[in-house]
């Protein structure tokens, strides 16, 4: 393999930034003769190019995953925090952070039908904590709830 220049290597980084060669072509100092499109697109075909970029999107990837799986953790230690624990975590402040992760995993918009499915018909969903399983939910009528 042979090694980058330090005008490649650059060109490099630029690209994984924003996927676009023409830019990274420009921002690496690079000078175009006949058509920035051709020369750009020529030097993101190179062979050495192309195996440094395979290395920098996977970098860039792990690094990406990494963050977040930190924001996921901290969003679950504020959600599922013990209110009782001493830690000065406010209700609303749970519920917006199992907001955000039901956001993140894709729950938001099933859970959001299934509840509005469920009024439709004079049910509602109900947290109950389950010594077993953790906390459940409960379909449980809205007349027999008001009557409470």
């Amino acid at each position: 393999m042979s090694k980058l220049t330090p005008q490649e290597e650059l060109f490099c980084r630029e690209y994984v930034i924003d996927h676009n060669y023409m830019e990274a072509f420009t921002s690496a100092g690079y000078k175009y003769k006949k058509s920035i499109k051709e020369e750009s697109l020529e030097l993101l075909k190179k062979e050495n190019i192309q195996r440094r970029l395979d290395v920098l999107f996977s970098e860039k990837c792990r690094q990406e995953t990494q963050r977040i799986n930190r924001i996921i953790k901290e969003l679950e230690d504020i959600a599922f925090a013990d209110l009782d624990s001493g830690v000065p975590i406010t209700v609303q402040q749970k519920l917006s952070a199992l907001s955000e992760l039901a956001k993140i995993t894709g729950l938001v918009s099933n859970f959001n039908i299934a509840i509005g499915t469920l009024r439709k018909y004079g049910l509602m969903l109900v947290p109950s904590p389950d010594e077993t399983r953790g906390m459940t939910w409960r379909v449980h009528n809205l007349k027999t709830l008001q009557e409470l």
